[in-house]
């Protein structure tokens, strides 16, 4: 039997983000990224 389990990771509330290109992309330097609190409990 096969089990395919689907889970977000999101960055740690913790962290802090930050944009580049005129605000429009996502800079994921030095963000840590953690599973989705609603994953825990699927």
């Amino acid at each position: 039997m096969k089990i395919l389990v689907c889970i977000t990771h999101v960055p740690d509330t913790t962290s802090k983000i930050q944009f580049t290109d005129n605000n429009t992309k996502f800079d994921k330097t030095g963000v840590q990224f953690i599973i989705g609190p609603y994953d825990d409990y699927a």
